[in-house]
């Protein structure tokens, strides 16, 4: 064997041999290091300023490590006819061109950062979330209220479903990922524009329907234009704002949609500070926690937390539990995968456990869906919707800068695979490279899709599956 074979291997031995802290250096070095800032001299007009970060952009190529031959070959096409047309094109356009060479990795992880684009583009006074029966506005600008719960039915005239196959050539990943990241796209008149959509980049035109509306015809169009609230208002992905707590306080000016008074909200929807909770369900012999991350949320240690509810299970065990990582857009996997095991293994025989998921159950989360659903073999019951990722992926966000557009891209670097071992130096993840995990799937057992109906009558659908399904194994 060569010597440039063998070399990363003895650097990491090395290292690891000589200081637990060095083998975390070059760990961080290999799967947590941003792209280098860009150095270029201040450009003397727009055209040399779109130049750099075209230019620029090409280090993504190198930086991004889930390509394949076939991936890589069609990002590298639309590059080259980027560099050609980059000057002409406005800066949504632009903004879109990039999405698309990062869309064409097929890899959720890799994405435009929504968060850094979203307040550079206008954005119309209401904010929409996808159900499983259509798109519904869930939050509205003061003098906007009376748009609350109004499905989309088109914009100017195309189908709202031709508008997300559109939108989602832009993103990548399943359907709970692209319902996810489209609203960002789908609320802004400029980015429409340049996405071939509307006609002007500072109004659009949607037909809405009031399907509460007596009248017989509950459609409506409705224009939306200048002047619009703050873009970065409710910026939060949508099912946040599927919940009363999110901007209560902070933004006063936006209505959410009231679906229930307070204390009969279901649980799934009472978001808490701490982002975790644990409680007993009513009329069920059964424990539920819902997490909304896999991190540290403040003082309260997400480790800490689990292990807390499981000594408390295991004091008061019963038949049931119900662990609800539907919302759970990730963190760190390493923090409770023993804890999720354990409560798996702890549930009794006679018992199941119930792991609800959806479309925004992301890295991390899913990560944590799968180690319970390891820990409880057989009597795992997953209820839910298909979750934001495949099994097998690329993830360890990292960052690149376009330097005069401000584009932020994030690359990934290290592969995961929770269908079987992964064991790739080269590619995995050294994090997970002896981490015993293989599932064949994390395919919802009952399916149990959130429609419109079901939250504006304060219904949780996988809730009402468990409790059926409880009935039915008595």
């Amino acid at each position: 064997m060569t010597w440039k074979a063998l070399k990363w291997p003895a650097i990491a031995l090395v290292l690891a041999g000589s200081s637990f802290g060095g083998y975390h250096l070059l760990k961080d070095w290999r799967f947590n290091s941003d792209a280098p800032e860009a150095n270029f001299p201040a450009p003397a007009h727009a055209a040399e300023a779109r130049r750099q970060d075209v230019r620029h952009l090409g280090l993504f190529f190198d930086h991004e490590r889930s390509w394949t031959s076939a991936t890589l070959a069609a990002a590298k096409a639309e590059y080259q006819v980027l560099e050609d047309i980059a000057e002409t094109l406005s800066d949504a356009e632009f903004e879109l061109a990039v999405a698309r060479i990062v869309a064409l990795a097929e890899n959720a992880h890799t994405k435009v950062r929504e968060y850094s684009r979203t307040p550079r583009y206008n954005r119309v006074p209401v904010r929409g979330h996808w159900f499983a029966d259509g798109y519904h506005v869930v939050r509205a600008y003061k003098g906007y209220e009376s748009l609350l719960g109004h499905r989309w039915v088109d914009v100017e005239g195309v189908p709202l479903a031709e508008v997300f196959r559109i939108l989602s050539q832009y993103i990548a990943g399943p359907e709970g990922t692209l319902k996810k990241y489209i609203p960002y796209l789908l609320e802004s008149p400029e980015l429409m524009h340049a996405a071939g959509i509307t006609a002007s980049p500072e109004r659009m035109q949607v037909t809405l329907e009031d399907r509460r509306a007596e009248t017989e015809e509950p459609l409506k169009p409705v224009v939306f234009e200048a002047p619009y609230p703050d873009a970065a208002d409710q910026i939060a992905r949508s099912h946040y704002l599927l919940t009363r707590q999110v901007y209560a306080n902070s933004q006063p000016d936006w209505a959410p949609l009231a679906v229930t008074e307070p204390e009969s909200t279901p649980p799934y929807l009472d978001f808490p500070e701490n982002h975790m909770q644990m409680r007993e369900i009513p009329g069920l012999d059964a424990m539920y926690m819902q997490f909304w991350t896999n991190s540290n949320v403040g003082s309260t240690k997400i480790g800490d937390f689990c292990e807390e509810a499981l000594e408390a299970y295991r004091k008061n065990p019963t038949r049931h539990v119900i662990v609800d990582q539907r919302f759970n857009g990730g963190g760190n996997l390493s923090l409770i995968k023993d804890c999720m095991r354990a409560f798996g293994q702890s549930v009794p025989s006679s018992g199941h456990a119930y792991i609800i998921i959806g479309g925004a159950t992301f890295s991390a989360g899913i990560y944590s869906a799968a180690f319970l659903k390891q820990g409880a073999g057989a009597k795992a019951v997953l209820v839910g919707e298909p979750v934001g990722d495949a099994l097998r992926n690329w993830a360890e966000d990292n960052l690149l800068r376009l330097p005069n557009s401000e584009i932020e891209i994030k690359f990934s670097t290290g592969m995961h695979d929770l269908a079987q071992p992964c064991r790739d130096w080269k590619k995995c993840h050294w994090g997970v490279m002896f981490v015993d995990l293989a599932i064949e799937n994390l395919d919802p057992d009952i399916p149990a899709p959130l429609t419109f109906e079901d939250f504006v009558n304060g219904i949780d659908p996988a809730m009402e599956a468990i409790r059926a399904h409880m009935a039915g194994t008595n």
